[in-house]
């Protein structure tokens, strides 16, 4: 499913598997498109993963920056607590309903 918009533009996929009916992988290619579409956030689950090595490294030479998301996925968690050992920076996260913003800061 590619989403567009004047700006950016967000795709999100399913994959097949044995025995799975093509249906039932659309259906839940389509949650996943209208729950990014209702949290009203530009940075969809894989790219806030993806933002957080050069925003790190940005903040660990004097520069802040951030972005806001929906939930942080487990995966994203876990390169921030990466990130914050092996780099010299802070990073703040503020929940604020399904949105999530995660700002990266010089320590």
């Amino acid at each position: 499913v590619e989403l567009a918009w004047d700006n950016t533009t967000e795709i999100v996929t399913g994959f097949g598997k044995v025995g799975v009916k093509a249906e039932q992988i659309a259906r839940k290619a389509y949650r996943a498109a209208k729950a990014f579409i209702e949290a009203e956030v530009p940075v969809g689950e894989y790219l806030a993963d993806q933002l957080m090595m050069p925003m790190g490294l940005a903040a660990s030479q004097g520069m802040s920056s951030s972005y806001r998301t929906g939930e942080l996925s487990m995966h994203s968690k876990t390169h921030l607590d990466v990130l914050k050992t092996f780099l010299n920076i802070e990073v703040a996260i503020e929940q604020d309903g399904e949105s999530t913003v995660v700002r990266f800061s010089p320590a």
